[in-house]
Order: structure tokens, then sequence, then C-alpha cells
């Protein structure tokens, strides 16, 4: 009985220290990785169009990597620079909207003709579907970043959404960590807690305001923004976890230290990004 007391103590100590550890890379990762991000985003259109790039074709890829582990492989050939020029379109043309329709229709086009092939033609129909959706996931959901770039403040209004996703997955992990008990989306991601939820809506509602100073909103748009950016922010890491749970995998890749993929790191933004830049053409603040 002892034996077995003192066993599970040291079990406990070990996971303990396994979490201190990982945390201390992630911090380590992150206080890395936030002043790069916010230093690009700074330095004009163009790079920051560069650096989205290179971030939506590798995010494709793992995308790919995800899907073919289950058996469900895309086009990489098709795919990754689809992705990327959606991604890059913003600083190439003043409104990239038609050159996004062009390239998902020759997305779709291309995959058809590919998958046609007798040597793909066993796996066309999951092969396809995975392409235009991977394309359609990744390139099309970041490609509002780059136009809310070229917005006027635009460098704040990409900093409102890296702040918005930021808070809310901080926010989110520590009340999570510390006072979360109740499931949330069990089915989905089993380490998701009500109390986690509920900890990250607050911290982004909160700095949702740092956009009345930085681009002129209205206090109770900001907070609406904060709170609405949250919510999106937690739908696109479900959507992400579902991805992972579906396909067998822990994390979409090791690119980041402590931190997983790229997709791992980016699955929220995703989904704030387009929120914010409708909410600043709304809001009369881009075109």
């Amino acid at each position: 009985m002892r034996g077995a007391t003192e066993s599970s103590a040291s079990s406990e100590v070990t996971r303990g220290r396994g979490r201190a550890s990982n945390l201390f890379v992630r911090i380590t990762t992150a206080g890395i990785g936030i002043p790069l991000v916010l230093i690009v985003n700074y330095a004009g259109a163009w790079p920051f169009g560069i650096v989205l790039a290179l971030v939506a074709g590798a995010a494709f890829f793992e995308f790919w990597s995800m899907a073919a582990r289950a058996g469900f492989p895309g086009s990489l050939l098709i795919g990754v620079p689809a992705s990327a020029a959606l991604a890059l379109s913003s600083p190439l043309v003043t409104r990239p909207q038609p050159l996004w329709i062009a390239l998902i229709v020759g997305t779709q086009l291309l995959g058809g003709v590919w998958f046609l092939y007798r040597r793909n033609y066993e796996r066309g129909l999951i092969g396809w579907v995975m392409t235009v959706s991977g394309v359609a996931y990744v390139g099309v959901l970041i490609a509002p970043l780059g136009l809310l770039r070229q917005a006027a403040h635009g460098a704040w209004w990409v900093a409102v959404v890296l702040l918005i996703t930021w808070s809310y997955d901080t926010g989110a992990y520590f009340a999570g960590s510390f006072w979360g008990h109740r499931p949330f989306m069990k089915h989905v991601s089993p380490s998701k807690t009500r109390e986690g939820v509920m900890g990250g809506l607050a911290a982004s509602t909160l700095v949702g305001l740092v956009a009345v100073p930085a681009v002129g909103l209205l206090f109770w748009q900001a907070l609406l923004l904060g709170a609405l950016g949250g919510a999106v922010a937690q739908l696109g890491d479900l959507v992400e976890s579902m991805l992972k749970r579906q396909t067998g995998v822990k994390d979409s890749g090791t690119i980041i230290p402590g931190h997983g993929g790229l997709l791992d790191r980016i699955d929220s933004l995703l989904f704030v990004g387009p929120l914010v830049y409708y909410a600043a053409l709304i809001t009369g603040h881009a075109s």
C-alpha cells in the first residue's frame, strides 16, 4: 500500500515537473515569437504579405499532412501555391476579392484535372475535396489579414486581431488550468472547460478595448468586437481540434517548440482575422 502511494506521489511530481517545463518552453517561445510577429506587422504591407504567404503555405502543408495520415491526401502541388497566393494577393492589387474568386475557381479546376489522371483517380473524389477545402480553410481565411493591413491604420488593426486572439488563448489557458473542472465540448477536446471559455471571453472582451484608442472604435463597438473575437477564436480552436481528433494526431506539426505546429498557433487567428476585417468594413475603416 505504501509503495503504491509513493508511486502515485512520484507520478504526480513527475507530471507537475512536466507541466512546468512545458509552460516554460511555451513562455520562452512566445517571448521570442510575439515580438517578431509585431516587427513584421509594422515593417509594412509587403513584408507582412510575404510572411503571411509563407505561413499560409506551411499551414496548408500541415493540413495536408494530417489528412494524408488519415488516408485522405489532397494535392500539395496545387494547395500550397494557391494558399500562399491568396495570402499575398492584398499587396499585389488594390481590391483582391476578384483574385480570390479566381484562385478558388482555379483550385477547383486544376484539382479536377489532377485527380482525373489514372494514377490519382482512385483517391480522386476525396483528394479533390481535401485540396479545395484545405485552400479554403487556410488561404481564404488568412487572406483578410493582408487586406486589413492595407486599411487606414492597418498595422493597428492587425495588432487588434493579434491581441484579441492571444488574450483569449491566454485567458482560457490560465482560467482552465486554475479553476477548470466542468467540461466544454468534451467530444471534440477533452481538455476544454467552461471556466476556461469564460476566462478567455473575459480577457478578449477587455483587451478589445485597445481598439478604442488604436483605430477609433466606439467603446461599445470595441467591447462587442472583443467578445465576438473571443467566441470565434474558440470556434477556430475547436475546428482544428476536430481535424486533429478525426485524423488521429496530437499536434498539427512540431515547428514551434512547446506549441506544436503552425496551424496549432493560427487556428484561432484564421477566424478572428475575417471577423475584425468585416468589423472594420462595417464601421467604415476599411474598403
